[in-house]
């Protein structure tokens, strides 16, 4: 087993716990557009359920909200411009085996 390998061993399984993106600057109060009719969200669901196939991930992803982000970040986007951000950010590579 290489370095690399021996280091990486040492973080499997290891939960992080992010926090808020909001509470780093309580002053920032974001413009978050509303999910139009649920348009961002039932395009974005659609999507997960199709690539995301491992349901941990899966869960996981739907609790980060990455269409409520994408709203707050672009608030001026259209409907498929807001898809396809909540798209990327949902988007997580397989793991490597």
């Amino acid at each position: 087993m290489s370095t690399i390998e021996q280091i990486l061993e040492k973080f499997k399984d290891v939960a992080v716990r992010v926090p808020s993106i909001y509470s780093l600057s309580p002053s920032w109060h974001p413009r978050v557009v509303p999910d139009l009719n649920g348009k961002v969200e039932e395009g974005v669901e659609l999507w997960r359920q199709r690539w995301l196939l491992e349901p941990t991930v899966y869960k996981q992803i739907r609790a980060a909200d990455c269409g409520y982000f994408t709203r707050a970040t672009s608030p001026d986007a259209n409907v498929e411009n807001l898809q396809i951000g909540a798209k990327f950010s949902s988007w997580v590579p397989e793991p490597l085996s």
